[in-house]
Order: structure tokens, then C-alpha cells, then sequence
């Protein structure tokens, strides 16, 4: 009576077919052994990666064909292998979809790192002190031009009428009104008080001395160039004294005067 042929092998089953004869090659004489390595196989998360080994010759080329137990036996596990993983491959569920490598994206440029924050205030405050600067210098300027355009009003006045006694007063005035300004006193002072608030300003002795008897020359005879000097004078002083910076403090010229 013929054997029924036995039925086609799966893939599968032909991998651990093939992994047994490789594994009896091996491991002589201990098929209990391949079977249990075989089965370890079958652990869960291992079904479906075993490693195909690569096919290899006999050592003995000559050996004769494995009995029929030991083909009946690998083929029984094979079956069995097989048997086994169709159910977990049918009710492993499929993985995740990944994503391929990608490069983060680029920085915002808002908001800026606290580096560019503390520039930011600095150049500002660099503005609002550079602003103050050019306001207070373009203030002094037009201070600077108002009072000397009255000096020169004075001086093209007299040219037309010849009234010494206007120019000398009204330059007289116009000096007492720009000391006030830094001395609320400047008005009442006399002699040697308000020769000490023209010092304030940074003059030389002979344009002090001439300013200081300007009201004096009021009453005194005019002399050969005695205005225009007197002019130049004030011109010089009124020059430097729109400058607050420039003003000296009353200790200061109390302490030159002493010595």
C-alpha cells in the first residue's frame, strides 16, 4: 500500500525545514535540544524573523541520506512551526507608519532673545540722550541769536540817531536781564557785587573792566572808540554767558578774588 504524499510546504515551513537539517548537522545526537530551540523560536514577538540561513555544503559529501525517522521528524516540526505561526502572522496587527527624517524647523525670529531686547533699550536711551542734546544745543543757538541780534539792534540804532546814552543803557539792560537769569540778584547789585556776577563768565580782565563801568559811562564824556569797544565787549560776554555751561560758581570767583 502506497504512503499519502505529504502536502506542499509553505515558505515558512521550508525555512525551518531547512533550520532543522542545519541545526542536526550542528548539534549531533540531541533532537529534543533542536526542538526545544526550535520552539523558543516560536515566542511571542520572534514568529516571522527567523534568521534564512544561508545554504551550505555538507562537510561530508559523501554521507549517505538521512534515514526516515529523522525526515519524518523534521518534517512533523516543520508542520508544526507552521501550524503555529499562521495564527499569530493572521492576528498581528500592523505597525505604525513612520515618518522619514525631517529637519526641525527654523526659528521665529519674534520674540527676539533677551540680548536683542537689551539693545534695543540701550539704542534708545542712545536716542532720547543724543534728542535732549541736539534740542539743548539748538535752543542755545536761537537763545545765542535773539540776544545778540538785540545787541545788534541797539548798535544800528545808535547808528541812525547818534543817542549814546540809549546804546550804553540799553547794553547796560540787556546784560543785567542775561545774569539774571543765573543770579535772581543780578538786578540791585553794585561796584564790587556785580563786577563778581560778570566774572562768573570766563572774560578777560580788560573786557570785565570795561563792562563793569558801563553805567558809568552814561555821564562821562565820550572818548575816540569808547562805544565800539564797549560793544565788543558785550558781545563777548553775551557770547559765552547764553551758555549755562559755562557760568562759574560764586565760590569760585569769591576764592579768585580773595586771592
Amino acid at each position: 500500500m502506497d504512503m499519502p504524499e505529504n502536502p506542499p510546504l509553505s515558505a515558512l515551513q521550508q525555512s525551518f525545514a531547512r533550520l532543522r537539517e542545519e541545526l542536526v548537522d550542528c548539534i549531533i545526537g540531541q533532537p529534543k535540544l533542536i526542538d526545544c530551540l526550535l520552539v523558543a523560536l516560536l515566542a511571542p514577538g520572534r514568529v516571522g524573523r527567523v534568521p534564512r540561513p544561508a545554504p551550505r555544503q555538507h562537510r561530508h559529501r559523501g554521507r549517505s541520506p538521512r534515514r526516515g525517522g529523522r525526515a519524518d521528524r523534521s518534517q512533523e516540526v516543520a508542520t508544526m512551526i507552521g501550524a503555529a505561526a499562521q495564527p499569530a502572522a493572521a492576528t498581528s496587527a500592523p505597525g505604525p507608519v513612520l515618518r522619514d527624517i525631517h529637519l526641525p524647523a527654523e526659528p521665529s525670529w519674534w520674540p527676539p532673545a533677551p540680548g536683542w531686547w537689551l539693545l534695543g533699550v540701550l539704542a534708545l536711551l542712545a536716542l532720547a540722550g543724543l534728542a535732549w542734546l541736539w534740542r539743548r544745543r539748538h535752543r542755545a543757538r536761537q537763545r545765542e541769536r535773539r540776544i545778540l541780534g538785540e545787541l545788534d539792534r541797539l548798535v544800528q540804532r545808535h547808528r541812525q540817531d547818534g543817542d549814546r546814552a540809549a546804546l550804553l543803557g540799553g547794553m547796560h539792560q540787556l546784560l543785567r536781564r542775561v545774569a539774571r537769569e543765573h543770579d535772581a540778584a543780578a538786578v540791585r547789585l553794585r561796584g564790587e557785587a556785580w563786577r563778581q556776577t560778570l566774572a562768573r563768565v570766563p572774560v578777560d580782565a580788560a573786557t570785565l573792566d570795561r563792562l563793569h563801568v558801563l553805567d558809568q559811562r552814561l555821564y562821562q564824556p565820550p572818548r575816540d572808540h569808547d562805544e565800539r569797544e564797549l560793544v565788543e565787549a558785550a558781545r563777548r560776554w553775551l557770547r559765552l554767558a547764553v551758555k549755562p555751561s559755562i557760568w562759574k560758581s560764586v565760590v569760585d570767583v569769591r576764592g579768585a578774588t580773595d586771592a
